[in-house]
């Protein structure tokens, strides 16, 4: 199946491109429901870090701040990357 032209062959995400693609026979429903997953799950990630929870965030270590708030643009970068397919 030549796959250039379908909306999802391209699909790749942040930090294992080689190793993770969306299925090319995804359909538009697939992708809006793995997007609600993914901006459910930022969501939840960054309501631990503002409020009372900045004090906690800020007493973390620099490197699991720096790997907390990477994660949360990775999935930022993701959901962009899925909004962009529907």
């Amino acid at each position: 199946m030549n796959t250039e032209n379908t909306p999802n062959a391209n699909l790749t995400f942040t930090a294992a491109k080689s190793i993770y693609q969306a299925n090319p026979d995804a359909q538009a429903t697939d992708v809006t429901d793995h997007l609600n997953a993914k901006l459910g799950q930022l969501s939840a990630m960054l309501h631990l870090i503002f409020g009372e929870g900045l004090g906690r965030f800020n007493n973390m270590s620099d490197t699991i701040r720096d790997n907390y708030l990477w994660s949360c643009a990775m999935i930022a970068d993701e959901c962009k990357e899925l909004a962009e397919r529907l």
